[in-house]
């Protein structure tokens, strides 16, 4: 269930992120792992459990192509 309400977020995300101009010239991998994060940080202070390890973060730097600054 959570799984499926991270998901619902991200995607949620996504899509709100297309509506912002300043948004729209970045890199879609950028914006994906940003909507991922987010719905991540919103998950844990729904749940009140960590989501969010060195090791997630580790994976979205390497999906993103970018570096951690």
């Amino acid at each position: 269930m959570q799984q499926y309400l991270i998901e619902k977020m991200a995607i949620y995300l996504s899509k709100m992120s297309m509506h912002d101009l300043e948004l729209s010239g970045r890199n879609p991998s950028l914006l994906a792992v940003g909507s991922i994060y987010v719905a991540l940080k919103i998950c844990e202070q729904l749940k009140k459990k960590d989501l969010i390890n060195a090791q997630v973060v580790t994976r979205l730097i390497h999906v993103s192509r970018m570096n951690e600054d």
